[in-house]
């Protein structure tokens, strides 16, 4: 993903796309560990849309290119901050 939070699908390699068909979709945001730097911080979505069996989140592929809709997804607050947000992800960047 960019700056911007374009992103591309890849399957096999990198840009290949995704094949047709109905998929669920499960996020997660991982956060960065402040003195590491590496992903490992949790999930900053709490998990709530880690269980493909929960997921209302759904997007068809068909052949050629796709636009893949935005989802409003709402973070886990930190102390003192709101986790309502916009974005492709929501809650505090």
């Amino acid at each position: 993903m960019d700056e911007s939070g374009a992103f591309t699908v890849a399957t096999y390699t990198e840009g290949d796309g995704a094949p047709v068909g109905e998929y669920i979709l499960c996020f997660e945001w991982p956060s960065k560990h402040p003195i590491s730097g590496t992903f490992d911080g949790g999930d900053r979505l709490g998990g709530k849309y880690m269980k493909k069996d929960e997921s209302p989140h759904r997007v068809t592929i068909q052949a050629g290119p796709n636009e893949i809709p935005k989802f409003d997804l709402k973070g886990v607050p930190k102390k003192g901050k709101s986790a309502e947000g916009g974005g492709l992800f929501g809650g505090d960047r």
